[in-house]
């Protein structure tokens, strides 16, 4: 069960996830469904739109509730699938692969100009700090964030932070004896 790339499309929403979720089947039985197709329906049925904050794993995606012509754009919580996003008026784009929204965007003709600070950012750290991307009109979702659009409006959320992990006394045996 450990997929690479998800779509699942109905009259209800359109779900797409890029990457390995390794808590599917644990979802899937807690939640008594047969598979993950099923779970996510039922998690919609639930009006559980941040599901995603369950998952576990490497990944990144894309849910859209064509009810309420709302979308959501998520990574994990670690931020190793990277989301990119572009927003204006006209066109909302997500991608995950900074070159691909770079071609679109300049197909649609949008010109991107460099950020110049977020060069300067990874020359001297390795990294961009915040949602920056070399590109400043392109962002990004950061670690354990989501982004919701409705309604015409883009709001990034946070569903994890680090900060609100529990420190720990036990023993390493005993933490692996617990996994």
């Amino acid at each position: 069960l450990l997929h690479e790339k998800k779509w699942f499309d109905n009259d209800m929403y359109l779900f797409v996830t890029e990457g390995i979720i390794y808590n599917i089947p644990d979802l899937c039985k807690q939640e008594n469904v047969k598979n993950f197709e099923s779970l996510i329906s039922n998690y919609f049925e639930k009006q559980n739109k941040t599901f995603f904050r369950l998952f576990e794993g490497n990944f990144s995606g894309v849910f859209y509730d064509k009810t309420n012509k709302t979308w959501f754009a998520f990574n994990n919580q670690t931020g190793e699938k990277k989301v990119f996003y572009y927003d204006d008026n006209d066109y909302l784009i997500f991608s995950s692969d900074l070159t691909v929204l770079s071609r679109s965007l300049k197909r649609l003709g949008i010109h991107l100009s460099l950020n110049e600070e977020s060069a300067y950012f990874l020359l001297t750290s390795g990294f961009m700090h915040d949602n920056r991307t070399l590109a400043s009109e392109v962002k990004q979702i950061g670690p354990g964030e989501y982004a919701v659009y409705s309604n015409n409006y883009l709001k990034v959320n946070s569903y994890f932070n680090l900060k609100d992990i529990t420190e720990t006394n036990d023993s390493k045996a005993n933490i692996i004896e617990h996994l």
